[in-house]
C-alpha cells in the first residue's frame, strides 16, 4: 500500500511537472525586457518620432570633430612632427593610438537615420498626433543627415560601405562590401532629391529653424554635391 501511495505521488508530480513545461516556461521565458526598449514597442507615438530624429542629431554632434579634421587633411593642412606636446591636437590625431581614419561615429549617424527612415511612416497610422506631413518631414530631415554623413565619407575615402538598412536584429550584417564613389554619390544625390520633397521649410521657433535641417539646407548640400561631382547645369 505504501508503495502505491508513492507511485500516486510521483504520477501527481509528473503530470504537474509536464502543466508547467507547457505553460509556466512560456510564460516565464518569454517576457518582455523591462529595461530596454525595442523597435517593435518604442515607434508608437508622436513623441517616439520627435525622440529618435534628436538621436540623430546628437549622433551627428559626436561627427563635428570628426568632419572638421577630414576637411583639413583633405587639403594638406596637417603635418606630421616630433612634437608631443599634449595640446598639439594634430599630433595626437596622427598618432596611432588615435587614428584620423575611425568612421564609427558617422555610421552610427547613419544607422539611427536608417532607424528612422524605416520605422516613422509607420507611425500616424497608430497615433493620429502624427500626421502623414510631419511624419514625412521627419524622414526627410533623417535622409538629409545621412546624405551629409556620406557625402564626407566619400569625399575623405572614396569607396566605403554603403548601408541603408536598419539595424533591426542580430542577424544584420555590417561587414559589407565597399561601395564604388559614383554609387554612394548616386545614393547621396537620390536621398537629398528625396528630402527636398518633404522636408519643412522652416519650423515653429527661431531656434528650431536654425538647429535641424530645412529645405534651404537640403538645398545648399545638393548645390555643393553638384559642384563636387561637376554638374554644373545642376548646380546652377
Amino acid at each position: 500500500m505504501l508503495h502505491q501511495k508513492l507511485k500516486n505521488k510521483i504520477f501527481v508530480v509528473i503530470l504537474a511537472s509536464l502543466a508547467l513545461a507547457g505553460t509556466g516556461c512560456k510564460k516565464y521565458l518569454e517576457q518582455t525586457p523591462n529595461d530596454s526598449l525595442t523597435k517593435e514597442n518604442f515607434f508608437k507615438t508622436r513623441a517616439d518620432a520627435i525622440a529618435a530624429i534628436v538621436g540623430v542629431y546628437d549622433g551627428l554632434q559626436a561627427c563635428t570633430t570628426t568632419f572638421l579634421n577630414w576637411g583639413e587633411f583633405r587639403g594638406d593642412l596637417v603635418t606630421a612632427t616630433t612634437n608631443t606636446d599634449a595640446t598639439y591636437v594634430y599630433y595626437q590625431l596622427l598618432d596611432r593610438t588615435r587614428p584620423a581614419s575611425n568612421w564609427a561615429n558617422v555610421y552610427n549617424m547613419i544607422g539611427r537615420a536608417n532607424i528612422v527612415i524605416e520605422a516613422v511612416p509607420q507611425i500616424p497610422a497608430i497615433d493620429s498626433r502624427l500626421s502623414v506631413e510631419e511624419s514625412n518631414a521627419i524622414v526627410g530631415e533623417a535622409l538629409f543627415l545621412r546624405a551629409l554623413g556620406y557625402f564626407y565619407l566619400v569625399r575623405t575615402f572614396k569607396e566605403v560601405p554603403l548601408v541603408l538598412q536598419a539595424p533591426s536584429n542580430d542577424n544584420v550584417t555590417f561587414r559589407i562590401p565597399k561601395s564604388s564613389a559614383d554609387t554612394v554619390l548616386n545614393q547621396i544625390e537620390s536621398d537629398l532629391l528625396r528630402a527636398e520633397q518633404i522636408i519643412a521649410n522652416s519650423y515653429t521657433t527661431v531656434q528650431e529653424t536654425k538647429g535641424r535641417a530645412t529645405k534651404g539646407a537640403v538645398n545648399a548640400l545638393l548645390t555643393d554635391v553638384y559642384m563636387w561631382r561637376a554638374k554644373y547645369q545642376q548646380a546652377w
